[in-house]
C-alpha cells in the first residue's frame, strides 16, 4: 500500500485526509483508498478506480466538496506522474 496523500496537522486545523494506492493489497493500484478522519471517527472511507486518465465514473468519484481540490489536486498529479507522494 503506497501512501499518496497525508495530513498531519493539528485536528484543530480541521479533519486529515489519508489518501492511498492499492489499499486492497491485491497488486491493483488503480484502486486508490480516500480517508477522511475527524479528532474522533472517520468521516469518508471510499474506493475509487484511477484509469490513467481520470476517475472510472461507474464507482465513486472523488470530487468537492467532499474531497478537497488540494487533495485532489495532489492525489492527480502523483498518479499522472507529475510529482512524488
Amino acid at each position: 500500500m503506497k501512501t499518496l496523500h497525508q495530513d498531519n496537522h493539528d485536528w484543530l486545523q480541521g479533519p486529515r485526509w489519508r489518501v492511498t494506492q492499492d489499499p486492497t493489497m491485491a497488486a491493483r493500484p488503480d484502486l486508490i483508498r480516500f480517508v477522511k478522519l475527524s479528532g474522533s471517527r472517520k468521516r469518508l472511507d471510499q474506493i475509487a478506480r484511477w484509469t490513467g486518465s481520470g476517475w472510472d465514473q461507474s464507482l465513486y468519484v472523488p470530487k468537492p466538496p467532499a474531497v478537497p481540490v488540494r487533495v485532489l489536486e495532489k492525489v492527480e498529479a502523483v498518479l499522472r506522474g507529475e510529482v512524488e507522494a
